[in-house]
Formats: C-alpha cells, sequence, structure tokens
C-alpha cells in the first residue's frame, strides 16, 4: 500500500512526508498563506505531469524510439465550480528533439494511459476515518504516527 503523510505545520502550512521525501504545501497569499511553497491544485497538476512524462520516456527507451531525447510536459487547468474543483485539465507535450509523427502519436496515446490520468478517469473509491483525538505522544516524547494510535488503540479509526 502507498501511503503519505500531512502534519498541520501551522499557519494554513503543511508538511507531506514519505519514507524518502518531504516537501511543503501552504494556502496561497490570497488565502492566508506564504505562498511560498506548493499548493494542493500545484501537487495534483504535477503528479498528472510527472506521471505523464515518466510513462512517456519508459516506454521511447523500452520501444527504441529513434531520436526520442526527452519530453518536458506542461499541464494547465481550469477550476469549476459546484462543487468547487479542477473542471478541465489540459496536457502540452513537448518533445527534446524531433522524432517521427507516427512515434509522436504513439508517445502521446501512452502518456495519456499513466496511472495517475488512468486514476482520474476511474475514480477510486475514497474513504475518510477520524482517529481518536488528541494523538498522545510516544514514551520518547517524539510524534505518534496514525499507525501508531490506530495499533494501540482498538477505537482509534472510526
Amino acid at each position: 500500500m502507498k501511503s503519505v503523510k500531512v502534519v498541520d505545520m501551522g499557519g494554513g502550512r503543511f508538511e507531506v512526508r514519505t519514507d524518502t521525501a518531504t516537501l511543503t504545501v501552504d494556502r496561497s497569499v490570497g488565502e492566508g498563506g506564504s505562498g511560498g511553497a506548493f499548493r494542493p491544485v500545484e501537487l495534483l497538476l504535477a503528479a498528472i505531469g510527472a506521471c505523464t512524462a515518466g510513462t512517456i520516456r519508459t516506454f521511447a527507451v523500452n520501444e527504441s524510439i529513434v531520436g526520442f531525447g526527452g519530453v518536458n510536459v506542461l499541464v494547465e487547468a481550469e477550476e469549476a465550480s459546484k462543487p468547487e474543483r479542477i473542471g478541465t485539465v489540459s496536457v502540452t507535450l513537448q518533445f527534446a528533439s524531433e522524432i517521427a509523427t507516427s512515434d509522436v502519436a504513439r508517445l502521446s496515446r501512452v502518456g495519456a494511459h499513466c496511472k495517475i490520468h488512468n486514476t482520474l478517469k476511474r475514480p477510486p473509491e475514497t474513504t475518510i476515518g477520524v482517529q481518536d483525538y488528541p494523538m498522545a505522544p510516544t514514551s520518547d516524547g517524539g510524534e505518534r504516527t496514525l499507525d501508531q494510535n490506530e495499533t494501540e488503540n482498538s477505537s482509534g479509526l472510526v
């Protein structure tokens, strides 16, 4: 199972942690944030772009696409309302070198089927649980993780 942990750092800033990396998420200046970090929508767009680029690169290398020298991806979004969400996403590919038109078409089709794109087209079942509050510190004074509370408190998630 894949997971990330989002930790409230106060002031509208959050730290997103994985086993190997950490990044900061912030609200926009207009929403009271500092504007000095990624916003959640930007992370969604980045996930689409990085997944698309990685899928294209892997396919191009595996298929020995002649002239493939890399791909840049621009992802743009338009907001929608009722409910508030991203309404449209546009993905533009820019290849680092000239490749055959037929290969451009193949790579474009492959990129449209990266894992993130497929997930958005076929949304996963999403559940939200609530853990007992407050999260008690660990015996050594450190931060108790969600998994530790769930394991040590049988009424943890409802």
